[in-house]
């Protein structure tokens, strides 16, 4: 649109609608000349580099990709669509340092907002991104204080409705004060996006305080609290509000005026109202509500003894204030009753239990004493940063990169996210802490989860030879699967793919077999194998039994052999020729043909 061609009142209306259809959020120059909006001038395929793959050799379920990352999801939307349950990423800070190799300075001198070029520069990965997560997948980012609240609205604006929360963690050791206002930024956050099914693991409950004194046929239990924490006049106390009678003592209990039963009565029902749930009669009866004993009594005759006790403060307290006051309702009542000092209790068995794990909260862990009892903070030395350092140091006999996360942090959270059969993405891989972390977690418990790794090369013009992807974290994972310093080998395996670029028109002349046949595998959740030059059709059979065919070339053998397939198996087959194989297997429902390249470049267009 020309805004010279409009007039003054067109122009007013224009801005009118525009400022009507703003919306609550981040706002940022959106830039048409950052570079990474040329890139879709061109397809994206992967080479694999079988020579600097995990040594032993393929199948590989696991991938290293060597490249841009803008590169790496423009690929991955093709193959991975829809099948990422944890994307971890811990993306460039913007915090000014030049010296880096991504130059953690996206500010620009033409921006209204200095962080314009970086949060377009992200928004643009986590755009990719967010197609290829699963309906219960999360997106864990890593960032400091300087820029969280930018990149949280960031997120929101991709992952509209998805925030779960945040944690915290200590990231070092030392005063590191921020300015002049003695505040230390020893600290980062985890923000944390998920899908609608997304849910924690969740951690393991204590349950030490569960026992059975009394041979309960139920099974083990502990004595819970019998009241919540809902005060007698607030409207959801509802008939939770009442005098609690022991009917082998005779014994009568107040409620705590600021905290009432958890359960109603029958016996003070109003009128019109119905409980929801057990009543407290028949807890009684079921022997689920543990009175005191031995505990003192008291009886007052008259209302004058009943409000001489009041001011004298010799009634029951709970939480630090009197049950029985002046003001309350029915005061009346206790008069001539035995009244009890204790506090009766809920008897909770352990298998009422919902679930052994507690929900997910901050990563500042507290401690418990043998019956599950808090009792302090941990102080969390094995989380600091100064242990991602000191590990990458020992494996490599130097120091190879700045500030790598600690192994057990990414270890804690992958064991929260991610399960058997579950791949995990880091598209800011680095030094290849997510990758140790999940080969650790295997090694652990057994799950088979899978990773994707993408780290760039960080070449400079002073080191023109860098290759930190290679030297560095594929390196490292190499170290972990094989063992090193004479620890044990993880095991595990990863094929070392480098992204490539090709020009659309390009396309039929540079889209090698090779290339093909790594994302076909990859399309279909399949180990990564190098293609055989020497066989007219190359075919791997999925874990649902269907086989997965590419057709290079299509002759009498390469049919022969596909209806060698056909016989036993469903097949996709990829070709450049899907008229002659559409031709000869005219009629069977055994054989889905598909074009190359128009089924890859469908998906990369998506």
């Amino acid at each position: 649109m020309k805004y010279t061609d409009l007039s003054h009142e067109q122009l007013v209306n224009l801005l009118v609608k525009r400022d009507a259809q703003s919306k609550l959020g981040l706002v940022w120059e959106r830039r048409d000349h950052l570079p990474d909006s040329a890139m879709n001038a061109d397809f994206v395929t992967m080479n694999l580099a079988d020579s600097d793959s995990c040594a032993g050799g393929a199948p590989y379920r696991n991938l290293i990709i060597e490249g841009d990352n803008y590169d790496a999801l423009r690929w991955l939307r093709v193959t991975h669509t829809g099948r990422i349950k944890v994307i971890y990423i811990d993306p460039p800070y913007n915090t000014g340092n030049k010296d880096w190799v991504y130059n953690d300075d996206f500010g620009c001198p033409d921006d209204r907002y200095p962080q314009s070029t970086w949060l377009e520069w992200l928004y643009q990965r986590l755009m990719l991104a967010r197609d290829l997560l699963t309906e219960d997948g999360v997106v864990l980012v890593s960032i400091s204080d300087d820029n969280r609240s930018k990149l949280d609205l960031l997120m929101e604006e991709v992952f509209p409705g998805m925030r779960k929360g945040s944690f915290v963690w200590r990231s070092r050791i030392g005063g590191n004060d921020a300015g002049d206002c003695y505040f230390s930024v020893n600290h980062e956050h985890v923000l944390v996006y998920g899908g609608p099914k997304f849910r924690f693991g969740g951690n393991r409950k204590a349950l030490a305080h569960y026992s059975n004194s009394d041979n309960d046929p139920r099974g083990d239990w502990f004595a819970d609290n019998l009241t919540v924490s809902v005060k007698y006049t607030d409207k959801r106390a509802g008939n939770a509000y009442y005098p609690l009678h022991d009917p082998k003592t005779g014994i009568w209990y107040p409620c705590n005026p600021n905290g009432v039963w958890r359960f109603g009565s029958k016996q003070f029902l109003k009128k019109g109202q119905k409980l929801k749930k057990a009543s407290m009669e028949d807890l009684i009866a079921d022997n689920k509500v543990i009175f005191p004993v031995g505990e003192r009594t008291a009886v007052w005759n008259t209302m004058d003894e009943l409000l001489d006790a009041i001011d004298r403060r010799d009634v029951p307290f709970r939480g630090g204030v009197p049950v029985l006051r002046q003001g309350l309702p029915n005061l009346e009542f206790w008069v001539g009753k035995t009244v009890g000092w204790g506090s009766p209790k809920y008897r909770r068995h352990k298998s009422e239990l919902k679930s052994e794990f507690s929900p997910v909260s901050s990563w500042v862990r507290t401690k418990v004493d043998e019956h599950g009892a808090e009792v302090g903070l941990i102080e969390l030395s094995s989380l600091m940063g100064e242990e991602g350092t000191t590990l990458l140091n020992k494996m490599f006999g130097e120091k190879v990169f700045d500030y790598p996360k600690p192994l057990s942090l990414m270890t804690d959270l992958l064991k929260q996210v991610a399960s058997d059969g579950d791949i995990v993405l880091d598209f800011f891989a680095g030094s290849g802490t997510t990758g140790h972390a999940l080969l650790a977690l295997n090694a652990e418990d057994g799950d088979d989860r899978r990773f994707i790794l993408v780290s760039s090369r960080e070449k400079t013009g002073e080191d023109p030879n860098r290759n930190l992807c290679r030297d560095v974290c594929a390196a490292r994972i190499r170290k972990v699967i094989g063992g090193f310093n004479g620890t044990e080998g993880l095991g595990g395996d990863f094929a070392y793919l480098r992204a490539e670029r090709i020009a659309l028109e390009d396309i039929a002349y540079d889209f090698t077999p090779e290339q093909i046949w790594v994302s076909i595998l990859a399309m279909h959740d399949l180990p990564i194998v190098p293609l055989d030059t020497g066989r007219v059709v190359n075919a791997a059979i999925t874990d649902d039994r269907v086989a997965v065919a590419y057709c290079n070339k299509f002759t009498q053998e390469a049919e022969d052999m596909l209806r060698r397939l056909a016989a036993d198996h469903s097949v996709f087959v990829y070709t450049w020729t899907p008229g002659l194989v559409v031709d000869a297997f005219r009629g069977s429902n055994s054989i889905e043909v598909r074009a190359v390249p128009d089924e890859f470049m469908k998906r990369f267009h998506a």
